[in-house]
């Protein structure tokens, strides 16, 4: 839209924004059609880079029943993640390799699992390595980052993810709790134009129902 409003200002006249929403989705598939094309992908499931094929790329269910995620693809990230484990030395040179990918899958996952999700936690807490605790939704909502943030809001006792991108100078309004369907018919009716008799008569005729 901001690009058509940018057109016309220019005097190119506007624009019709032919948008949908499965271009935006095939669009974030870029890269791995270009895997494709270059023969790095393969269409079996858990069996490329990105999709639980590498063991450094995979969640891990800790001592305690919960689960941590594991993303270092890059070496400085993956050594860095062997020394915060502790993990034998050779593996620190190979993980790319994908001959030894179950072996080192087998010992990162026996690993993680000595120790419950929040040791791991403080054990990584300022590392720079590519490992993050999954949350529940409730954790979700009282992670540190979030409530620093004010990432969430609560409206009428219901917690949701407070409006977003936010503008400098311009708070974001609050969202109205959940309105029940009919509870704005008559206020609505009268904003587009609709004058009271008018809307009296779409009442008594059972055209529109404000009951809510």
């Amino acid at each position: 839209m901001l690009a058509g409003i940018l057109s016309a200002r220019a005097g190119h006249g506007g624009r019709v924004v032919d948008a949908a929403m499965i271009d935006g989705a095939s669009a974030l598939m870029a890269m791995f059609h270009s895997y494709r094309a270059e023969g790095n992908f393969v269409e079996e499931r858990g069996a490329n880079l990105l999709d639980t094929g590498a063991f450094f790329y995979d969640v891990y269910e800790t001592r305690d029943g919960r689960w941590v995620s594991i993303g270092a693809i890059e070496n400085q990230f993956w050594v860095e993640l062997c020394d915060v484990l502790d993990l034998p030395e050779a593996m620190k040179h190979d993980h790319l390799d994908p001959t030894r990918w179950d072996e080192y899958r087998k010992a990162l996952g026996e690993r993680i699992a000595q120790s419950d999700r929040d040791e791991l936690d403080r054990a990584f807490a300022g590392r720079n390595t590519c490992y993050a605790p999954v949350l529940t939704l409730s954790e979700t909502v009282e992670h540190p980052h979030h409530r620093a943030r004010k990432t969430f809001v609560t409206v009428d006792d219901a917690v949701q993810p407070a409006p977003a991108p936010r503008f400098d100078g311009h708070p974001p309004t609050a969202p109205r709790p959940r309105r029940a369907p009919g509870a704005d018919t008559v206020e609505v009716l009268g904003e587009t134009g609709f004058s009271p008799t008018e809307i009296e008569s779409l009442l008594a005729d059972g055209v529109i129902d404000s009951t809510p």
